[in-house]
């Protein structure tokens, strides 16, 4: 699997060059199926889910905030074969793809705001 995300902006100013950041996106369910031995197959849906830490990632790196500009790309090829000589296979190409990063506040900061809502509740009673 090849996948990438591409940040462009952190906290909406833009990089010198953007940080290309490779991943590994397991696909389920993984295994094999073989028509001699498990016979007639009629499908299977698969399905493959990403999440990751954009801010940790580029703390690692040496950046710090939040990623505000994203791409993601990927090249995923399923291949298969099912007599002796023969193949096939099934190419999952998705290019510049813009995503919108999920800023989650931390637990503090939830609480904070809860309480300045009450404060403000509050004046106006």
């Amino acid at each position: 699997n090849s996948l990438f995300v591409t940040v462009f902006d952190v906290d909406g100013v833009a990089l010198w060059f953007p940080e290309i950041i490779a991943v590994n996106m397991v696909m389920t369910p993984g295994g094999s199926w073989n028509l001699a031995t498990n016979g007639a197959f009629t499908g299977q849906i698969w399905s493959g889910d990403l999440e990751m830490n954009l801010t940790a990632v580029l703390t690692a790196r040496g950046i710090t905030g939040h990623a505000t500009k994203v791409t993601f790309s990927m090249d995923n090829t399923l291949t298969t074969q099912s007599e002796l000589n023969t193949s096939a296979f099934i190419a999952k190409k998705v290019n510049g793809l813009s995503v919108t990063p999920l800023l989650v506040p931390e637990p503090a900061t939830m609480a904070l705001l809860g309480l300045g809502a009450l404060v403000l509740r509050r004046k106006k009673a």
